[in-house]
């Protein structure tokens, strides 16, 4: 049987109060001149347009083998703080589910999305993060933030993005937080979705939450508002059970259809991968009303 990893306080993490060049290197499996030839490569990112089912144009930037290494390391140390609570993505046995079920219940729900968070995530705000919170030395600091970020920002394709854009904004997110429970709201993140709910939000807590987004050079967007115990969040219909959204079973019919007029195996192989997927998030959901 495999030993479970324990999540521990960040002042318990390898990369808390690091001081030495020497340390770090240890710590990452590599030499620093690598490291810093690597932060420094004009070819350390592929870079290309990402088309989503939507449309919707995505740019992607993909780090190289020897630099998205080192970055999942870091990813997987910081993966390893005791997350908070309010917390559901990156973490692990959380999900867009299990951050929705939250809300199950409460009269009034709002949910908004903080706008480009990975681009809009400075390397000043992760350098913050490595030495002000996590006391590193200034020249460690530097060394993690040039191997996290690119362009001044941390990167759309990077394994390190998603809990990083969460440690560079954790001041922000612990007082949004704060905010919240003061008022007896229920809060969750799940990335760059925000949600709080409760029997009722007041609207000077989310006038103060947009205030601290903001403090952080952050944009919010897409911000909704539901009332009488009925919210989509993260993609998942609340109500007293939580269900799929009715968009969710057309595309599993659509599919259905498609797998009649599929003319090759190679097809017929791809539509069902997706249709078994569907039923697979149907059933995930369904299974976690089980609990409430």
């Amino acid at each position: 049987m495999q030993n479970k990893i324990k999540n521990y306080p960040h002042t318990e993490s390898p990369i808390y109060y690091l001081r030495t060049k020497k340390r770090l290197s240890k710590i990452l499996g590599i030499s620093i001149k690598d490291i810093q030839k690597l932060a420094g490569a004009c070819d350390s990112y592929k870079e290309w347009d990402e088309i989503n089912e939507k449309g919707k144009s995505r740019h992607i930037e993909n780090p190289c083998y020897n630099l998205k290494v080192i970055q999942k390391r870091i990813a997987d140390l910081l993966s390893r703080i005791s997350p908070p609570d309010f917390l559901f993505c990156p973490v692990k046995r959380r999900s867009y589910i299990t951050n929705a079920k939250q809300h199950v219940g409460q009269k009034h729900v709002v949910c908004l999305d903080i706008k480009e968070y990975f681009v809009s995530t400075s390397s000043k705000r992760v350098y913050w993060f490595f030495h002000s919170y996590m006391k590193c030395s200034e020249d460690v600091a530097g060394i993690l933030t040039a191997i996290s970020t690119i362009k001044g920002r941390l990167p759309t394709g990077s394994p390190l993005s998603p809990i990083l854009s969460y440690f560079a904004h954790v001041d922000m997110w612990d007082e949004i937080s704060r905010i919240a429970k003061d008022a007896q709201c229920i809060i969750t993140v799940y990335m760059d979705d925000l949600t709080i709910s409760g029997k009722e939000v007041p609207q000077w807590v989310m006038w103060e939450i947009r205030q601290q987004i903001s403090r952080c050079g952050l944009k919010y967007h897409k911000e909704k508002n539901y009332r009488n115990g009925f919210s989509e969040i993260t993609g998942i219909i609340v109500k007293d059970k939580l269900a799929l959204p009715n968009r969710q079973h057309l595309k599993t019919h659509k599919l259905r259809k498609e797998l009649t007029l599929a003319a090759t195996q190679e097809q017929k192989s791809t539509i069902l991968r997706k249709i078994s997927g569907c039923k697979s998030q149907n059933n995930q959901v369904l299974a976690s009303n089980d609990f409430i």
